[in-house]
This record gives C-alpha cells, sequence and structure tokens, in this order.
C-alpha cells in the first residue's frame, strides 16, 4: 500500500462565483461580465493552515435489554466552517474578499481600505489549496484541494505586539461552505464523471503532477485567443483542464504558449464560458 504524506500548504488562487455556477476571476461583478473579457483566480502565497471539509453525522442508536444493540449514521447533520490561517496581510485579498476597494488616489503615498463591516451579503468564492504530497517511494505530487462555494469572514484580526517569533501577526479567517450544483469546471455535477450522491457538492479533491490556476474567458464569438493568467508548466493538452459551458473542450484549443500563456482556440459562440485550470508556478507573464 503507497503511504502518503501530506505535506505543506503553499499557495492558494480564489474566484468570485457567480450564482451561474461559473467563476469568474476577479471580475467586478461577476453576475455580468462582458463578451470578450479574460479574469483570472487571485493568488496568495503566504498561507499558514487551511482545514478540508469537516462534517458533523448524526447517528441513531438501538438500546434495549440492558445493552446497546446498534448504532447507525443518519446522514450529515452539520457543515462545520473550515478554519483558514495566512501569515501576512494582503490588502487586495482583504478588499476582494470584502468586497471592498483598496484606495490610491486620494493619496498615492499610502494605500486605505476599509472593513465593510455592513455588507450583509459576503461574495462567495471557489477555492483552490495547493498542499504538497510526499510518497513513500520519494515521489511527489500535488493535492488541489477546492472548495466550490464558500464565503469568507475574518474571525481575529492581527495581535499587534512585540512583533517575534513565528507569523507574530496571523489573519485567521473562516471558510463558510455551501453546495453546488456545478463542479471546478463549471460542469454541472450531473453530467461528470465524479458524480456525487444528488449532483451537489461542497469540496472535491484533485491530485496530479502540478498546483492548478484558473482562468475564465467569456467567449466574444470572434477572437481565437485568451491569455491565461501565469505562465502554464507545459503545453500538453493533457496536464489542462479545459471547459466550455460545462463540456469538455480540449479539441478546441490547438496550443497553449508556456511563455505568454496565450491559448490558440476556435472560435466559438458570443457569451459561452471557459473554464481552463492550468498547471503553473505562478510565474508572471
Amino acid at each position: 500500500m503507497v503511504k502518503v504524506l501530506q505535506g505543506t500548504f503553499v499557495s492558494a488562487i480564489f474566484a468570485k462565483r457567480a450564482s451561474s455556477g461559473y467563476y469568474m476571476g476577479q471580475a467586478s461583478n461577476p453576475e455580468s461580465v462582458s463578451n470578450g473579457t479574460t479574469t483570472s483566480a487571485y493568488v496568495y502565497k503566504y498561507p499558514v493552515d487551511v482545514q478540508a471539509l469537516g462534517l458533523t453525522y448524526a447517528t441513531r442508536t438501538g438500546k434495549g435489554g440492558g445493552s446497546v444493540w446498534t448504532t447507525k449514521v443518519s446522514g450529515v447533520s452539520a457543515v462545520n466552517n473550515s478554519p483558514m490561517n495566512l501569515s501576512a496581510l494582503d490588502t487586495d485579498l482583504e478588499a476582494l474578499f470584502t468586497s471592498s476597494a483598496v484606495d490610491t488616489t486620494t493619496n498615492s503615498n499610502y494605500s486605505t481600505i476599509v472593513r465593510n463591516t455592513n455588507n450583509k451579503t459576503l461574495q462567495p468564492f471557489g477555492g483552490i489549496f495547493h498542499i504538497q504530497l510526499d510518497y513513500d517511494d520519494g515521489s511527489s505530487k500535488w493535492l488541489n484541494l477546492v472548495k466550490l462555494n464558500v464565503q469568507v469572514t475574518k474571525t481575529t484580526g492581527s495581535t499587534f505586539g512585540f512583533g517575534e517569533g513565528e507569523n507574530p501577526s496571523p489573519l485567521a479567517y473562516e471558510l463558510v461552505h455551501a453546495q453546488s450544483a456545478k463542479n471546478i469546471f463549471g460542469q454541472n455535477f450531473a453530467s461528470a464523471n465524479a458524480r456525487p450522491t444528488n449532483d451537489l457538492e461542497y469540496e472535491m479533491v484533485i491530485i496530479g503532477d502540478y498546483r492548478l490556476g484558473l482562468t475564465t474567458y467569456v467567449d466574444d464569438g470572434s477572437a481565437t485567443s485568451y491569455i491565461l493568467g501565469h505562465r502554464p508548466s507545459t503545453s500538453t493538452k493533457a496536464q489542462h483542464f479545459i471547459f466550455k459551458n460545462g463540456t469538455e473542450n480540449s479539441t478546441n484549443v490547438s496550443t497553449i504558449n508556456t511563455t505568454t500563456g496565450s491559448v490558440a482556440i476556435t472560435a466559438g459562440t458570443a457569451g459561452q464560458v471557459w473554464h481552463h485550470l492550468y498547471p503553473t508556478e505562478f510565474v508572471a507573464i
């Protein structure tokens, strides 16, 4: 039996989730993204830890005759929030989570951000958390832990003090889960090979040779290329997940440039949504 040591949590990406179930990167309004728009998930490179989905199960017990004669699981009774701790403040990520903005216009020498505490409709996100796996044969792979539909709340702000030791002012968040009818590819679970009960799910896992980035392109009906958010690690299409309107669509991709990030495509229909999960080390283009 292969033994796997779940190792370092290296990075994470976050993409706004529209009510359609499609992931719309950092679009200012994920519900209305113009045709011809390419938008990519936000990358955070200094995480501390994150917890996978935790469930509480209800049980029923048969007890009589002086003994407990059976205990059965009835189903999930609660979906627990997932704690996430970050080591460094990222004002752009903070603004993304709170649906606010970083102001550098009032005074370009400073960055100003509000907490947006009266916002009652927190933006849902999809997130991919990159965890390195080490196998007992000396090889390694990446576990891409996918949160399909979460809102992000800050539970503990930074505590400022003397500032010594490891991560002296960490930021604590909680990921509040909701179910999704679509997977991270924008595909309905009802049509997926990895299909959950009732075609709804909170979380999924993708294990492979690379960390995965996510770029979304909304087709304008005439363009024959779009640009990924970072340099892809390989141009081999078998290492990419390419879907359009929830259907696998790699046959309409001819080339993937590992330097420019350009993806050459067959022009599609205006308004169709491409989801491209690509292998990457998050090197800027």
